[in-house]
């Protein structure tokens, strides 16, 4: 979310944070629904995510450094296919389904679910985002962890940011491992500012009046309202999705 400020404009950015989350979860949930031998559904699947990132505006190399996120699913993946190639006999799928198709079959929905994600907390703030979750009745003591955790990854990101430049400044170099043990003092001083920061932060949150609830004001000051064309964007949203999941129970 730290990139949003950055981006280019989009009418993504005036939709009412409900209907993007439903949209997109509902989006994301019919891909990932898709039973796994429908690959040609799989491939059709790409028309919706793919106007999806045009709308949003996203710039094809910060879609890329998400999918970095997606490096240990892959490899396990791959480690699965090759397994699959050493035990022909294995059954390894009720319905029959080569392996190979498994692994494409699952590499390509968590690719698309990836980027809807990625259109979603790009194009939403963080208090968009949990004004939205807070609107849909998600529980507060949820909101109020995952609010926590976003502030002490921003303090930590602060934090090692500062380290690294103290570093840079001393002109220290790291080996890799012949500097093992340097960095793992490192880790455990950053670990220790960084909680004693967040301590200084809530304590100054409680002096505040801060009570452990999360206001229910988006980032414009005021609570959305709810236009056509959010109907129309979580329509469109909806039926994509739904109708992924019905062709492929259909070809099948």
């Amino acid at each position: 979310m730290a990139d949003t400020e950055q981006l280019p404009p989009s009418w993504l950015n005036q939709l009412d944070p409900r209907a993007k989350i439903v949209g997109c979860l509902t989006l994301a949930i019919g891909i990932v629904a898709v039973p796994n031998g429908a690959l040609g559904t799989l491939a059709l699947c790409m028309v919706p995510v793919s106007f999806l990132v045009g709308v949003a505006r996203l710039p094809l190399r910060l879609v890329a450094r998400r999918y970095l996120g997606l490096a240990p699913v892959l490899v396990m993946l791959a480690g699965l296919l090759l397994v699959a190639t050493l035990m022909p006999n294995v059954r390894w799928s009720p319905h029959g389904l080569p392996p190979w198709v498994i692994v494409v079959a699952v590499t390509i929905k968590a690719v698309l679910a990836l980027t809807i994600m990625v259109v979603l907390v790009t194009r939403t703030s963080f208090a968009d985002l949990i004004w939205g979750l807070q609107a849909l009745r998600v529980p507060r003591l949820l909101l109020v962890i995952v609010a926590s955790l976003f502030r002490w990854a921003e303090t930590l990101t602060d934090e090692l940011a500062r380290m690294r430049r103290a570093l840079a400044a001393r002109n220290y170099q790291p080996r890799w491992l012949g500097d093992a043990p340097a960095l793992g003092h490192l880790l455990g001083s950053l670990f220790l500012r960084s909680y004693a920061r967040s301590e200084r932060v809530h304590r100054a949150m409680l002096s505040r009046g801060w009570e452990g609830a999360t206001p229910a004001v988006a980032r414009t000051g005021r609570a959305p309202v709810f236009r056509v064309r959010d109907a129309v964007f979580l329509t469109a949203m909806a039926c994509s999705g739904l109708l992924a999941l019905l062709s492929a129970l259909a070809i099948l």
